[in-house]
């Protein structure tokens, strides 16, 4: 293996000028091809829009037209609505909502109860007469009043949004201000939508900003010079580069999922490189040349750095299974990224430290003494860190069992963001905010206004009042609808739209009771009623979800599995290996379902995503510990000797790649929150199973395995004399 190294820096040298160049283009082309590089907002992208579901919600927009409305919460500091300091504030704000772009038609108390231009006592004696009436557009206590402004959905696209929303946020400012005894909170699909695109944009920026800050200082303390950190930072430069190029290039646009890329890209290059420039100033800090430490490098660390590139590829492919569109797309950027720097690695990475100053690092002894006397206390108490593996699982089985999945599509973003705040004060105060839609066809086309439709239709409406949860029902032949944006009836007058409205309905509850009316309807409606909407596809995807990972999960485990008994050439090593890769994702969801409890469907594709990643550093201390033993070193001398060699690198990678996950974990999109945090949490997890629960096993496997080999020279040709020192 070392000649085949001596020959690779060989080539790599008397090439350089054509590697330099390739790298330059592929960090030229990538640049190009980020330019290109689109983002999509909207929420329907996170739904397979190939699904039967999404296909009968799109006939169903198509028929009736889309809810683009936006609504103005307005809210009595003190007293109630009526009061005149707040009542006179409700004429301005229709008038200014009526100016906003595209805005057909505006509802609220005034309109409804017929009374503009009365005062607020006699609007109030009015509304008394009926109160039930007014329910979507005034609170019980009356200290809370709608507005709600309607846009077409001819041109609602994503310009009208922004416009329209950034009209409102400044209609809404303008009118506290000029009325001080009134709050206004911001609600409805518009605002909505654009709550998806501003956060999402920020989760591109800011997030990858930030892992790449901590990954600096980390590396910095880690490699302790200024010359090896710019090295691997130029390798993860190009590489990031090159793959979010290639996304512009072939016009895969990123969401609020796949914009994640780059920070776990960042993480991910860095263990994937940080190994061979810490072996590389080993070598020097021994008295190796340039072009021996850059040998002996590439020789110690091209198997293990091959085998962890490829479980991570092999878990983060798996995503293909995953319901949810943004997350396939994310496992394949990020498996072809790693390709990419994986390629790096072994050419641009060699290169770079055969031009750059040495560096010694000679600092970094502190960090190696810590980690071999850690080694040597866990080899000396493996059977309190055994104990503490069984216990550790048994606690993390428990909490598994408090999770819940349950996505509340209201609830996508947190109480930090005006929308979520004015949502749940809309749901508190006034009606429910899940709205699902039942579609019935008529007998015959053009004869939905026939008295046996309205038969059919009022049979079906007085049975969905009477279910839970339900607080209100609209039909085209009971009144006005709670969503003028949308018609009862469709042009060609075939079919009827009824309207439920929901309050406190779980995503779990929102199926059942759809499926409840597809039930009851076939008996009342010899025709298919399609039900449909935006919180049954957003818990439909959460079920899917489960379903679906569970399976990548599953193949993930296989895969990789099947990877390291083949490449470790041991079953037993091969096997014992995943206990501490398993062990974190018990542990992580344990600690979510003890504390967190609910989770939405992005925690779902977690296991199988992290799964890979994890098995990263066990390859590592499990190749070392291998070939140190083949070497003759005796088991607790081979796990210090181990943990000394790969333990700062072991720490740097897991920081590295946990902050690209857990920068996402302050995002206000419940989404990446849930996706980030739980992420970052397995991570956090796997280090300690690695540190604290993988000695005990490796050094039980041999104790089983009753071997005890002579001194041979290892396989990959990676120990030398000093490897097997202890400090």
């Amino acid at each position: 293996m070392t000649s085949v190294s001596d020959s690779l820096v060989q080539y790599i040298w008397r090439f350089r000028f054509l590697t330099l160049g390739f790298a330059a283009v592929l960090f030229c082309l990538g640049g190009m091809g980020i330019q290109r590089v689109i983002y999509d907002p909207h929420v329907l992208t996170y739904f397979d829009r190939t699904s039967p579901e999404f296909l009968e919600f799109e006939k169903t927009e198509q028929l009736f037209g889309r809810s683009n409305e936006i609504v103005f919460l307005v809210k009595a500091k003190q007293g109630t609505v009526f009061d005149p300091q707040v009542f006179s504030a409700l004429p301005v704000l229709v008038r200014r909502a009526a100016e906003i772009p595209g805005v057909e038609v505006v509802s609220s108390i005034l309109d409804v109860a017929n009374v503009e231009g009365q005062s607020s006592r006699a609007v109030e004696r009015v509304i008394a007469k009926s109160s039930e009436t007014f329910r979507d557009f005034l609170s019980k206590d009356a200290q809370v009043t709608a507005i709600a402004a309607f846009v077409p959905r001819k041109i609602a696209g994503d310009a009208n949004v922004s416009v329209s929303a950034r009209a409102a946020r400044n209609i809404a400012t303008s009118v506290r201000n000029t009325f001080p005894g009134v709050d206004i909170l911001l609600t409805g699909r518009i605002i909505i939508e654009d709550a998806f695109q501003s956060e999402g944009q920020n989760d591109i920026i800011g997030p990858p900003g930030i892992s790449l800050l901590v990954t600096t200082g980390l590396l910095l303390i880690a490699l302790s010079s200024w010359t090896a950190t710019a090295a691997l930072l130029t390798v993860i430069f190009v590489s990031t580069t090159a793959t979010l190029g290639a996304v512009g290039w072939i016009g895969m646009s990123l969401n609020g999922i796949s914009s994640s890329a780059p920070s776990v890209l960042v993480g991910l290059a860095v263990a994937t490189g940080v190994h061979i420039v810490l072996a590389w100033q080993d070598s020097l800090r021994r008295g190796a040349t340039r072009e021996e430490a850059v040998a002996r490098a590439v020789a110690s660390n091209a198997w293990p750095v091959v085998l962890s590139v490829a479980t991570t590829i092999a878990s983060f492919l798996c995503l293909n299974l995953a319901t949810s569109p943004p997350f396939r797309q994310l496992g394949n950027v990020v498996a072809f990224g790693l390709t990419i720097t994986l390629l790096l690695c072994f050419t641009l990475l060699p290169l770079l430290l055969l031009i750059l100053p040495k560096s010694l690092a000679t600092r970094r002894r502190f960090f190696e003494v810590i980690m071999a006397r850690l080694g040597g206390f866990v080899a000396g108490h493996k059977v309190f860190w055994a104990a503490t593996c069984a216990a550790t699982t048994a606690v993390a089985i428990f909490g598994i069992s408090q999770i819940t999945y349950d996505d509340t599509f209201s609830h996508y973003f947190d109480e930090r963001y005006e929308v979520r705040r004015a949502t749940d004060l809309f749901e508190d105060k006034l009606t429910g905010t899940t709205i699902i839609s039942a579609t019935v066809a008529a007998s015959a086309p053009g004869s939905a206004n026939s008295e046996v439709h309205r038969a059919e239709v009022a049979a079906l409406a007085q049975w969905l009042m009477a279910q839970p949860k339900v607080v209100k029902v609209a039909t085209p032949f009971s009144g006005r609808p709670s969503n003028p944006g949308m018609g009862m009836l469709d042009r060609t007058t075939s079919h009827s739209r009824i309207e439920v409205v929901l309050r406190g309905a779980s995503a779990a509850e929102t199926l059942a009771l759809a499926a409840r009316t597809r039930s009851y309807a076939s008996q009342v409606v010899d025709r298919q009623v399609v039900v449909t909407g935006m919180p049954i596809l957003s818990a439909k995807l959460s079920l899917d979800s489960a379903r679906s990972m569970m399976i990548a999960t599953t193949l993930a485990l296989l895969v990789i599995s099947l990877i390291l008994v083949i490449a470790l050439r041991s079953v037993s090593l091969g096997l014992v290996s995943l206990v501490p890769n398993l062990l974190p994702l018990l542990m992580a969801f344990g600690i979510w379902g003890m504390f967190i409890g609910e989770v939405s469907f992005a925690a779902t594709v977690v296991a199988a995503l992290t799964f890979g990643i994890v098995v990263d550093d066990t390859v590592h201390i499990v190749v070392k510990y291998q070939a140190l033993r083949k070497c003759g070193q005796e088991p607790n001398r081979a796990l210090v000797s181990s943990f000394r060699s790969v333990g700062v690198a072991v720490f740097t990678t897991t920081f590295a790649i946990g902050t690209g996950f857990a920068t996402f974990a302050l995002s206000g999109f419940l989404v990446n929150q849930h996706f980030g945090l739980l992420s970052a949490l397995t991570l956090s997890a796997a280090l300690l199973a690695d540190l604290l629960f993988l000695p005990p096993l490796l050094l039980w496997v041999d104790k089983l395995s009753q071997s005890n080999p002579k001194q041979t020279r290892s396989p990959t040709g990676s120990i030398g004399h000093d490897d097997a020192e202890t400090p």
